[in-house]
This record gives structure tokens, sequence and C-alpha cells, in this order.
């Protein structure tokens, strides 16, 4: 059973070599890059769930790459994994959108562990999407029916009402759409 997929992005082949193995052993599928430009490449080509990126390659570094990668999905999930460790860079990395920063060597449970949180991260954020563009779909004004030139007219004054910080009190006699005008409004 696949956990999910994984963008394993380094230089050093090796360093590839055992990140892949150790993933597919676990379940995930995998995708290997030796460069950020290969790996952009790939993460437009494919559905990557998460990327687990070396932080120190020639041409395009780690942070840079993370970079591109949130540029191109802002939700993209990225681990940072570098045998140079610092508190700054660890800093550079979170500040960039990175879920998380590892140093080399790491134990193989804790780097499983990690890809498999940043992965179940990712589901969270992409269904919390959804359910926020379903209900701002569901309850915006487009979804409102106002044919008389009275209801546009209350429709406009809400869509006002809607873009201020203010208290709204929607009067009326009932089943004529209070709620659902509320409903938008707050939306």
């Amino acid at each position: 059973m696949l956990h999910g997929s994984v963008l394993v992005v380094d230089d050093l082949d090796d360093n590839r070599r055992l990140m892949r193995l150790m993933l597919e052993k676990a379940g995930f599928a995998v995708f290997v890059a030796e460069s950020g430009a290969r790996a952009l490449e790939l993460y437009r080509e494919n559905r990557v769930d998460l990327a687990l990126v070396d932080l120190q390659m020639p041409e395009m570094d780690g942070i840079t790459l993370l970079t591109k990668l949130r540029e191109l999905d802002p939700h993209a999930q990225v681990i940072v994994i570098t045998a140079y460790g610092s508190i700054e860079k660890a800093v550079a990395a979170m500040k960039a959108g990175a879920v998380d920063f590892v140093t080399r060597p790491v134990r193989r449970e804790v780097l499983l562990a990690l890809v498999e949180k940043g992965i179940n991260m990712g589901a969270i954020v992409a269904e919390n999407q959804r359910l926020r563009e379903e209900v701002g779909s569901r309850y915006d004004f487009s979804a409102l029916v106002a044919n008389s030139p009275a209801m546009r007219q209350v429709v406009a004054l809400a869509e006002e009402a809607a873009k201020r910080d203010v208290t709204v009190l929607i009067t009326g006699e009932s089943g004529v759409g209070k709620e659902v005008l509320a409903r938008a409004i707050h939306f």
C-alpha cells in the first residue's frame, strides 16, 4: 500500500539512492532529482505529496528550490535536509516555508515519521482548501437570485457591508432569504 509520493532532491548519487530505497521500502512512490532544475521539472510533471530537498547543491541551493516549489504550489510540503545544519539555516528554511529541517545523519524511523507527517499535513491543507472553495462558492453573492431592482439593490448593499468590519442587521418577512443573505455576507 502506497503512503504517498516523495521527490528526493540531492546532488549526491549515494544520498539519492539511499533515500529512494528507504522510502520505497516504506511504501512511498519516489521520484529523484540530482538538481533543482530537474526537481522543478519532476514536480510539474508528477503529483508529488512532499519534497525532501538537500540544502547544499550546486547551481540552485535548497532554499532557492524551496522558494520556487512554493511559487509553483503555495501548499507544497518540503523538508530540507543537510549534513551542515545550523540554527540560521534552519530558520531560513522555515521562513521560506519548509515543514521541517533535518540534519544528517538522520535515523530511518525519524525521517519516515517526518515524511509521513508532512504528507498528512499536505492532505489536511488540500482538504481545507477544497472545503473553503466549496463553502465559498455555495455562499457567495453570485449564488443569490436577485431579479427585481429592489433585490439587486439589497445584494449590492450587502456586498458593500461584507467588505467592511461592521455589524449588519437584516430584517424582513419570513421566507424572503435573510439567512441566505447573512451567510453570503459572513462568508
